[in-house]
């Protein structure tokens, strides 16, 4: 599978009840660098660690209602 030409590479993970049913790395760690992107990659996710944590308080107001 290869990502579209401005996607550097992605991760994909599959994990249920603590336990990694898959994982797979897809692309590059960079566009063009020929440096593939595996499982154990690291990403910066940036700020999309807020959205997460709203998503996620939001959640638990709803679950408390």
């Amino acid at each position: 599978m290869t990502c579209a030409p401005w996607i550097p590479g992605l991760t994909v993970s599959v994990v249920k009840d603590y336990q990694t049913l898959f994982a797979r790395g897809y692309g590059e760690t960079v566009v063009n660098s020929n440096t593939l992107v595996t499982e154990h990659t690291l990403f910066q996710i940036g700020s999309i660690s807020k959205s997460f944590a709203a998503t996620l308080l939001v959640k638990q107001m709803e679950d408390e209602k």
